[in-house]
């Protein structure tokens, strides 16, 4: 007769952490090595990838603080939330950004 206890689920079987946006979005596009990388695959011909990704409440969530932490990294003063930022917020945050690449054709 068997044992009614019931084990531990294994690690292998634990559901693996969020991707971070950077490998979320390897994953949708992965690198090639050809001469044609600009041009869209044949492969596969019958539809888009789907870029549902940012409807994902945990994806927007990994984003922002990943954006937060930049912006903190750098002494920048504004720290988004996970609902929409205001238009000042963003505007501020580009210029921020922008100053930073060193981008001197932007004036505004």
């Amino acid at each position: 007769m068997r044992p009614t206890a019931r084990r531990q689920p294994k690690d292998s079987f634990l559901p693996p952490p969020p991707p971070t946006p950077v490998d979320f979005h390897r994953r949708q596009y992965p690198s090639r090595d050809s001469d044609v990388s600009s041009r869209p695959s044949s492969v596969g011909v019958g539809g888009r990838p789907t870029l549902d990704f940012y409807k994902d409440r945990q994806f927007q969530q990994t984003v922002v603080s990943t954006i937060n932490s930049f912006l903190s990294s750098h002494n920048f003063p504004i720290t988004f939330k996970t609902t929409f930022p205001s238009a000042k917020d963003i505007l501020e945050t580009l210029k921020f950004l922008l100053s930073r690449m060193s981008c001197s054709l932007y004036r505004f």
